[in-house]
């Protein structure tokens, strides 16, 4: 009864750390999500974490067999519940309410969607590498077969962030990758955001003002003024003309919302900057240069290794972290204590891939949605939130495998037994060793070709339009304002963005 009031009461607390992970890390410098999209998250980084503290509590047998037996069982089969049903359903309602539908048909697209998705998913998702044929008597629905088909994918997810973090860790480690940010650029960009509040404030009293005019106006034509209403609007001063300057100034002010959402990360990208550049003259920061130095060579060697391990089915050689700590063990322990080097370099390159996938997650999704943004204006806190939402369930079913794959047997069979039918790992290894390779050798092109641009052309992190670039937005360099003053220049871009010259003008840099 202890164990099960234990478990409960972890569920309940990592909810809540869900929900302080989401404002504190995952939207940090945005925006908060939809309610909803926050609900999900929750309960997803709940049941996701709690795999990894059945894992804990496994090998550590604090609570008896048949309390974590249980325990893996539910979860299991909450996982692939939401994995298979909940997330398809929300995401397509969600998409559906924020296109504009009513309730009702929101709800009857996503039944809709999830009817052809549960099609797609159990008839297709067998054909899918990885993924087990039925054994005899099994049943096509069952935990096994959804948890297989959410590894393959999350062993690719995994894969790609991976190969993203092993690079993006040195670029973030090291002195000379930093962008040498000065206090008066900052100054700059907060000078421009407070323009751009102010410019919205007078763009909402403008329009609120000219809807009363408008209202007024048409209560006077229906009481019967001295004027019919089709002169005083054949003379510009009427209901039509009202009307047009209305909706200028409404789709001015989205463009300038846009802009002015982009500043707000910009600012915070910049200010995150100028810290980088402060603490790399600390002691602090010349030891962080020296550990990214040391973690760049072991990310070179991962990368050798895995592409060693992609093309064989040896184990390999022992890690050479692993190798080091088994040679501290040994001596400190006067050679009392013998350990397996090949033992501990599995849970090393475990804990390795571990650590620069959650220290990469975040930054891999926002890159991502920065390269979006420049085509479809798509960085939104909630797109974020779902989009991390499915990569964490994905993410936690691949994990599970393979941190199944480096415990003892009698630990491991307790898992098995949960799933209900052992996994093969050696498709999900080798489709991890092959594209993590490939990730890496891909990021390491990108980062570098995006660290060159900043720093020759002094260019940013965000799509801004180019219509905007005489106004000094971050993307354009810190050059100054030109002739005109800044809120002018600022306001001739908007209003050439919004009159449609430069609506297809968005660029990435």
């Amino acid at each position: 009864m202890i164990g099960i009031a234990f478990l409960v009461g972890s569920l309940l607390f990592l909810a809540w750390a869900g929900t302080a992970f989401q404002r504190r890390f995952l939207l940090q410098d945005m925006t908060d999500s939809d309610a909803p999209v926050r609900a999900l998250f929750a309960v997803v980084f709940s049941a996701s974490c709690f795999l990894l503290e059945l894992i804990i509590l496994e090998v550590t047998d604090v609570i008896s067999a048949d309390t974590r037996l249980r325990a893996w069982r539910f979860a299991l089969l909450s996982l692939s519940v939401i994995a298979a049903i909940v997330l398809p359903f929300f995401h397509a309602w969600w998409v559906a309410r924020e296109k504009g539908f009513d309730q009702t048909k929101s709800v009857i697209l996503a039944v809709m969607f999830l009817a052809a998705f549960q099609w797609c998913f159990w008839h297709y998702g067998a054909l899918i590498p990885g993924v087990p044929p039925l054994a005899e008597g099994q049943h096509m629905v069952c935990v096994q077969q959804v948890i297989a088909r959410l590894a393959v994918v999350g062993t690719v997810f995994l894969a790609l962030l991976s190969g993203y973090g092993t690079i993006n860790m040195p670029f973030t480690w090291l002195a000379a990758f930093i962008r040498p940010v000065t206090d008066s650029q900052v100054a700059s960009v907060e000078t421009q955001l407070a323009q751009s509040k102010h410019m919205l404030r007078d763009k909402a009293a403008r329009i609120t003002h000219l809807r009363d005019q408008e209202a007024a106006e048409s209560l006077g034509g229906k009481k019967g003024g001295v004027f019919p209403s089709w002169l005083t609007s054949l003379v510009g001063g009427g209901g039509g003309g009202l009307a047009a300057q209305i909706s200028a100034l409404e789709i001015e002010q989205k463009t300038l919302k846009e802009v002015h959402r982009l500043m707000i990360m910009e600012l915070a990208e910049l200010k995150k900057e100028r810290r980088r550049v402060v603490q790399s003259r600390t002691l602090w920061g010349r030891v962080r240069n020296a550990l990214g130095y040391v973690f760049a060579a072991y990310c070179i060697y991962r990368l050798g290794s895995s592409l060693i391990s992609s093309f064989t089915t040896s184990p390999g050689r022992a890690d050479p972290v692993g190798f080091i700590a088994a040679l501290l063990v040994t001596a400190l322990s006067g050679g009392r204590v013998q350990v397996d080097r090949h033992a501990i370099g599995q849970y090393v390159a475990l804990a390795f891939v571990g650590f620069v996938t959650a220290n990469s997650l975040r930054n891999f999704l926002k890159d991502l949605l920065k390269f979006t943004s420049s085509i479809a204006g798509l960085m939104d806190p909630s797109v974020l939130t779902l989009l991390f939402t499915e990569v964490m369930v994905m993410y936690a079913s691949a994990s599970l495998l393979l941190i199944r794959q480096k415990l003892p047997d009698k630990h491991r069979d307790a898992i098995t037994t949960a799933i209900g039918a052992p996994l093969e790992f050696s498709p999900f290894n080798r489709w991890f060793n092959g594209m993590f390779f490939v990730t890496a050798l891909l990021s390491a092109l990108v980062l570098y070709k995006t660290y060159q641009a900043k720093r020759d052309g002094d260019v940013f992190y965000h799509a801004v339009p180019a219509e905007l670039s005489g106004a000094g937005l971050p993307g354009t360099g810190f050059s100054g304002f030109g002739e005109e003053s800044p809120a002018t220049t600022l306001r001739s871009g908007v209003a050439s963005l919004a009159a449609g010259r430069g609506a297809a003008a968005w660029r990435m840099v």
